[in-house]
C-alpha cells in the first residue's frame, strides 16, 4: 500500500514548507522515509522535473488540460504547480474534474482540492465538503484513499465522522489513509478510539500510519 506514501511525497515536493507540525514529527520519526522517490525511477524523476519546470512558465488555464494526463508524473506536476498559484480557476476545474469517468481523473481532482492555495487555503471549508462526498461515494479505493489523505491535510474536524466510518473501508489503502488523516485529529477523542482499532488491522501498511 503506497497510496498515502504518494500523495505525502507529492505535498512535500511542491511546498516542503507546508508541512504542519504533526507531519513533522511524523518525518523525524521516519513514516515518511523515501517517500519522495516512492514508485518513481531515476528516468521517471528527471520527467518530474522538466515538467514541473516547464509548467512553471505556463498561464494558469493553459496547465490545465495536463492534469488529466495518463502520466502520472506530469498530472501530479501540474496538480502541483496549480494549487501553488490557488486560484479561483482552478478551484473550479478540480471541480469539475471529481464529475469524470475515469478514476485518475477524480483521484487528482480530490488531491488538489486537498491542498489547492497552500498554505491558506482559501476554499477550505467548499474542499472539505467536496472531498467528504468523494470519500462516501466513489466507487474507486483510489479516489477514496485520496479523500482520505486530503481530508487529513486539510485537518478536517468537520469530517471526522465521515472518516471514522472509513476506516472499515474494504481496502487497505483507504483505510491506512484514514489512519493518516485522523493521526492529525488526535485531540478528539472519536480519533483516539478508532486509531487504537487500526493498530490491529490485519495489513502491515495501516496499521503503519495508525501507529503513534
Amino acid at each position: 500500500m503506497k497510496k498515502c506514501q504518494q500523495i505525502l511525497s507529492r505535498e512535500r515536493e511542491s511546498n516542503p514548507e507546508s508541512l504542519r507540525s504533526e507531519d513533522r514529527v511524523m518525518v523525524r520519526a521516519g513514516k515518511t522515509n523515501n517517500m519522495i522517490t516512492s514508485g518513481i525511477d531515476k528516468d521517471g524523476e528527471s520527467l518530474r522535473l522538466l515538467v514541473a519546470q516547464a509548467l512553471r512558465s505556463y498561464p494558469t488555464e493553459s496547465i490545465h488540460p495536463f492534469l488529466e494526463d495518463k502520466n502520472v508524473l506530469v498530472r501530479s506536476a501540474a496538480a502541483r504547480e496549480v494549487q501553488i498559484r490557488g486560484e479561483f480557476v482552478s478551484f473550479q476545474y478540480a471541480i469539475g474534474l471529481l464529475q469524470d469517468k475515469r478514476a485518475y481523473v477524480r483521484e487528482i481532482g480530490v488531491f488538489i482540492l486537498g491542498q489547492h492555495g497552500t498554505p491558506t487555503y482559501p476554499y477550505k471549508a467548499e474542499s472539505i465538503a467536496l472531498i467528504s462526498e468523494r470519500l462516501t461515494s466513489d466507487k474507486s479505493s483510489a479516489v477514496r484513499a485520496a479523500a482520505a489523505a486530503s481530508l487529513g491535510h486539510l485537518r478536517a474536524y468537520e469530517a471526522i465522522e465521515f472518516l471514522i466510518e472509513a476506516a472499515s473501508d474494504t481496502s487497505a489503502d483507504v483505510r491506512g489513509c484514514v489512519a493518516f488523516a485522523l493521526n492529525g485529529m488526535k485531540r478528539r477523542i472519536r480519533a483516539r478510539e478508532v486509531l487504537r482499532t487500526l493498530r490491529k488491522d490485519e495489513n502491515g501498511e495501516v496499521r503503519f500510519w495508525a501507529d503513534e
